[in-house]
Formats: structure tokens, C-alpha cells, sequence
């Protein structure tokens, strides 16, 4: 049996804002093979000329192990397909997008009243 992994439990497009510190989503990942055989023992097939990787255009491309998702991707889910000596499997990671930052202040020093109010605006305060 052939298994494929990934090395990130997710992937974002790197043109999106998930991708940039602090938050840091990887926008490719390593792409490990394995064939396992009837004794139960393991083959590393990562390296292998053999192994055929498909990219997918609009989504990602694949080249030296890596998995990369191009810019303005445009797949909810990378699936990455790949196979060797008449077998196959798929690995897959959903394709992750910034969606809303939610902050929360505590004026300092606290006040009764400022715990109260509700900011959808912010801005940046002047150093003084």
C-alpha cells in the first residue's frame, strides 16, 4: 500500500493575510511517500523517480518534495495525488483563509465604565 502525508495539518495562500506573522499559516508543505509491504515493513518512496505527482493549475504545484500553493488559489481543499509500481493514494489539508481578528481592551488604569463600551473602529494613537 502507498500512504502519503503531508508535513502541515493545513495550508493558506501566501498572498493571504493568514499567511504573514504573527499568524503564520505555512502555505507549502513536505510531501512524504511510504509503501508498505505484505511483512508490515516500510518503504521511504519520497525520493524515488518513480513517484508520479500530479500539481493541480489554480491550486498548487508540486516540484522537489514540496507542495506549494500558488497565489489566488482557488481550491477549498489541497489533495495531492500521487503514484509508484501501480499504486496510489491522495493526502489532503483544507486550504485555510483569514477570515475576522477579533481584539480586546482593557483600558489601563480599569475603569468601571470603559469595561462597557463597544469599539468596531481602530485607529492608531498618536505617541505623545
Amino acid at each position: 500500500a502507498l500512504t502519503l502525508s503531508l508535513s502541515e495539518a493545513r495550508l493558506v495562500d501566501p498572498a493571504d493575510t493568514a499567511a504573514r506573522a504573527p499568524i503564520s499559516v505555512a502555505g507549502e508543505a513536505v510531501l512524504t511517500a511510504r509503501v508498505t509491504f505484505s511483512d508490515g515493513s516500510e518503504l521511504d518512496v519520497s525520493d524515488d523517480a518513480r513517484l508520479a505527482v500530479a500539481s493541480v493549475p489554480g491550486c498548487f504545484d508540486y516540484g522537489a518534495r514540496r507542495v506549494l500553493v500558488v497565489r489566488g488559489a482557488s481550491c477549498n481543499t489541497v489533495a495531492v495525488g500521487a503514484a509508484i509500481l501501480g499504486l496510489s493514494a491522495t493526502a489532503s489539508v483544507p486550504l485555510v483563509r483569514f477570515a475576522q481578528l477579533e481584539l480586546r481592551l482593557v483600558s489601563y488604569p480599569g475603569e468601571a465604565h470603559s469595561a462597557m463600551r463597544t469599539l468596531s473602529v481602530l485607529r492608531r494613537v498618536a505617541c505623545t
